[in-house]
């Protein structure tokens, strides 16, 4: 983006297929006009927006996320992983979340980790190299017949463990 006196303007380069991700860059347009800032939407291939990325030529992008409750910011935040073909593509660095990440990828004990990695979440709310716009909810509709489905704070059965699912012979309806 550029500062020309007290004018800011920046491209935001969004792939063009997606009709949310469309919506929401007219949107944040239209608020970030209202506080006199210029986003210009910039509809990209997927294929040129991955190249984009590499060459890191853009001034802004948007991107989904998936992780879990306890998510390793490492890949996408760790000053090592600003290399090319690393995923802090954005080359963000900071040496005190650097040490923070270390820190918590090493501690077993649950407690004294979730602390570091609550200490690392600060660091990024506070410098912001990302935004972070939302997390999407799910709806999933299950037959009560099934047994064995375990609902956790991700999903069905997301606890990184093979689980089998049935309906037990006395709800089967056809046997």
């Amino acid at each position: 983006g550029r500062c020309q006196g007290n004018n800011f303007e920046f491209e935001m380069t969004f792939f063009q297929d997606n009709e949310d991700t469309r919506r929401m860059v007219l949107f944040l347009r239209d608020l970030y006009a209202r506080a006199g800032i210029l986003m210009r939407p910039r509809p990209t291939e997927w294929s040129v927006m991955i190249e984009n990325i590499q060459q890191k030529d853009f001034d802004a992008i948007t991107l989904g996320w998936t992780s879990g409750i306890e998510i390793d910011i490492f890949q996408m935040f760790h000053s090592t992983q600003t290399m090319e073909g690393g995923d802090n593509f954005i080359n963000y660095r900071n040496p005190q979340l650097d040490e923070l990440i270390d820190k918590a990828r090493a501690e077993v004990d649950e407690t004294k980790r979730m602390k570091l990695w609550h200490a690392a979440e600060r660091i990024l709310v506070e410098d912001q190299p990302y935004t972070f716009l939302f997390r999407r909810n799910t709806l999933a509709f299950v037959d009560s017949r099934i047994a064995n489905l375990n609902e956790t704070a991700l999903g069905l059965n997301l606890m990184m463990v093979p689980v089998e699912i049935y309906v037990p012979a006395s709800k089967q309806r056809r046997r």
